[in-house]
């Protein structure tokens, strides 16, 4: 009984410990999503947004990676030639997010290569969700 009531403790504060976006943040990606998804023709169910806003990498076509560029422009994450903003990132993390923490990852990370503004927006998700150090 002790174990059980042990076990069932640690999952409940693990839960409480896990971060998630902000309310600010997550409105502006749900928002970003409806947007991505009406321009790619992306269906209603599809979990393409949820995989891409956890950094999931199991299913990696060209549409999940259509997205990931799509998403990042939208909000600005990346410019029109492929350059990564970083002051941009760092202040939508930074809503949730801890700044030194933020910072050190979106820096790490902005110096991705690609041949296109799509391949540089997906080298730099890869690497994001790969590097940081705090949970989403």
């Amino acid at each position: 009984m002790k174990v059980a009531t042990g076990v069932i403790m640690v999952l409940v504060l693990c839960g409480l410990c896990m971060a998630e976006y902000s309310d600010k943040q997550q409105a502006a990606l749900n928002d970003v999503a409806t947007k991505c998804k009406k321009k790619l023709d992306i269906s209603e169910d599809s979990d393409i947004p949820k995989a891409v806003q956890y950094g999931d990498f199991a299913e990696n076509g060209d549409l999940k990676k259509k997205y990931v560029c799509c998403t990042m422009r939208m909000m600005n994450f990346i410019d029109e030639q492929g350059t990564i903003q970083k002051e941009v990132l760092v202040d939508f993390l930074t809503d949730k997010f801890d700044r030194k923490l933020s910072t050190e990852v979106v820096e790490k990370c902005a110096t991705v290569e690609g041949e296109s503004v799509g391949e540089k927006a997906n080298a730099f998700f890869k690497c994001f969700f790969l590097s940081k150090s705090f949970d989403i």
